[in-house]
């Protein structure tokens, strides 16, 4: 990935799901928090969302998760609008 800027995705991040996983009951968009991360043989990330207020876990590739903006991030983007 030559010329490309990768963030890095870390423990405790915000994260956004970039698929839906139905039988897990999440859709596209819903926001998780990374819990570990593994990156050797393939990257993959334990991610826990929040569906109906219990705590699940899931395992999933670097494709299937996308940085989430922080709260303060998100903020200023409103405010600069």
């Amino acid at each position: 990935m030559e010329g490309q800027a990768m963030q890095q995705i870390l423990s405790n991040s915000r994260v956004r799901l970039a698929r839906e996983l139905a039988d897990l009951q999440l859709r596209q968009g819903e926001i998780g928090v990374v819990r570990s991360s593994w990156h050797y043989p393939t990257v993959a990330y334990e991610v826990e969302f929040r569906p109906a207020g219990k705590p699940l876990r899931v395992l999933l590739l670097d494709h299937e998760i996308i940085p989430a903006p922080t709260k303060s991030e998100g903020t200023l983007r409103c405010s600069e609008s």
